[in-house]
């Protein structure tokens, strides 16, 4: 480097900032560059340290004892230990105090899989600083050839009051059991995104334990047999302003989840569909969600046809408030058909001329 034009260190975080694609290894290098580097880097590094064995989980606990300058740096932590019969693991009594060193720093998010995924109420009650939670993960991905059962995690009202800032929670591959609240839901903290990916419900409904102010929900089911009255009750009931249903079942099921009672009408302003979708769906569409502004439907299982959409468009079939709209680009049920150019061609100028933004 030309010592007239040295390094401005105040660059080190735009070099940082200006991709996405930094690996470990990268940071690891860059951190030995000098002091200046050192400093950035570590602040990425353990902003959120994502751990997926349990001496790794001993490892970073002996390191954060050793350097308590690192401390104030962690704001969140991914713990996601597996161990298979095949390994033969067995947890030590000093991995066992690295988890619970873990779980007692100051987090505001936190990610448990792999074994922490089973029961993973225990170690939910371990974390010492429960109300500085704002977003909660729990993933059993990935145990299906491990030892044990598979993951899971009981819900109750305990839960809610320990965590007063919880925002955020995202459950996946796991059954969840939930515990019939003493107080209405209205009593409890706003959680606002809720999201649930291949969870099988063993008990209860979400509705009586998260689902009050619930805004955003998000959910990936096997099929609609589970979740479409939860998520019926969820519209009815909460002021929802965004739904995401992916259903992965292709039958058509008894009733649409959309069917409420007369009259009623539902907040939700963005809705996304992966299921079985038909012309009388969109109907049920236009007449409760009045205030739908954007609406994307995808996947295998959409029975409308090009025609059908762009009389949905046209008329007075779609939502007044509709603004932007994503199709599935053909229809995946009987008659089964890509659209031609020139349905695709029709499809376009009657959103323009009705002023709705085609969207992938």
């Amino acid at each position: 480097m030309n010592p007239r034009s040295p390094f401005v260190d105040d660059l080190i975080p735009l070099i940082l900032d200006s991709t996405d694609h930094w690996w470990t290894p990268d940071y690891l290098r860059l951190a030995c560059v000098s002091p200046s580097w050192l400093f950035y880097v570590r602040k990425r590094l353990y902003s959120c340290p994502y751990v997926c064995s349990f001496a790794a989980i001993a490892s970073l606990a002996r390191t954060l004892q050793e350097n308590a300058e690192l401390l104030p740096l962690v704001s969140g932590i991914e713990l996601r230990p597996v161990c298979t019969k095949r390994s033969g693991e067995v947890l030590t009594a000093k991995q066992a105090a690295g988890i619970r060193f873990l779980l007692g720093l100051e987090l505001k998010r936190i990610k448990l899989g792999g074994q922490l995924a089973r029961r993973a109420e225990r170690f939910l009650n371990m974390l010492a600083y429960a109300e500085n939670v704002e977003e909660l993960i729990v993933d059993g991905a990935g145990l299906e050839d491990a030892m044990g059962s598979l993951a899971s995690l009981e819900w109750d009202e305990s839960i809610l009051y320990r965590f007063p800032s919880l925002k955020t929670v995202e459950l996946a591959n796991l059954e969840l059991d939930i515990i019939p609240s003493s107080t209405p839901p209205s009593a409890h903290v706003p959680i606002n995104h809720l999201i649930l990916t291949n969870v099988d419900i063993a008990s209860g409904s979400f509705l009586c334990q998260m689902g009050a102010s619930i805004v955003s929900l998000s959910i990936c089911a096997k099929s609609a047999y589970e979740y479409d009255e939860q998520v019926r009750l969820a519209l009815e009931n909460c002021g929802l302003q965004a739904l995401t249903y992916q259903v992965c079942s292709s039958g058509k099921p008894e009733r649409s989840f959309l069917d409420a009672d007369a009259n009623m009408t539902f907040t939700v302003r963005s809705l996304t569909l992966e299921g079985y979708v038909d012309s009388n769906f969109l109907a049920d569409i236009t007449l409760r969600c009045v205030e739908l502004e954007e609406l994307r439907v995808t996947g295998r299982s959409v029975a409308v046809t090009a025609l059908e959409w762009a009389d949905f468009i046209r008329g007075s079939s779609a939502p007044a408030s509709l603004k932007r709209l994503g199709l599935p680009g053909g229809t995946n049920m009987p008659p089964y058909a890509k659209w031609s150019v020139e349905d695709t061609k029709e499809i376009h100028t009657v959103a323009a001329s009705q002023g709705i933004q085609l969207v992938n």
